[in-house]
């Protein structure tokens, strides 16, 4: 069972399909004595739980082991729709770790405020202190 949830995770996460794919009747054909006993809940439930997980992982190595953060933005717009990326990059032993903290979607203006606000926010989320932050990088982009 814990395969079936994992690739039910991996479909809505990492293959970018919505939730409503475990209802499509040719997914239901081929898994559906498995699925049967699958509750939709239960995915969006593990979803939820290794995203926290993965959070405490990035606050741990972020705050104990990575005293300094290479912060990285950028920003796309498509379709009337913005979007901003944040990562960020440290050393763990001898290997530079690359961790998404963030897709957000800009609902405003991009002023420098609001950007910064967004930025700052997601850094208290994961304990991240502002004397870590060694180098921003952005894309270049006229509001970054």
């Amino acid at each position: 069972m814990h395969t079936l949830i994992s690739a039910c995770v991996d479909l809505v996460t990492v293959n970018g399909r919505p939730y409503s794919v475990l209802n499509d009747s040719g997914f239901k054909k081929i898994i559906n004595p498995i699925l049967d006993g699958l509750d939709k809940k239960v995915a969006r439930q593990y979803v939820h739980e290794e995203s926290l997980a993965i959070q405490k992982e990035i606050r741990t190595e972020a705050f104990t082991k990575a005293k300094l953060i290479s912060l990285k933005l950028d920003a796309v717009t498509k379709l009337n729709r913005s979007f901003l990326g944040i990562n960020i990059q440290y050393i763990v032993g001898d290997y530079i770790k690359l961790r998404t903290l963030a897709l957000i979607e800009l609902t405003q203006s991009h002023t420098g405020f609001y950007l910064k606000e967004i930025i700052l926010n997601v850094l208290k989320k994961y304990n991240i202190e502002h004397d870590q932050i060694y180098t921003i990088t952005s894309d270049n982009g006229a509001k970054l």
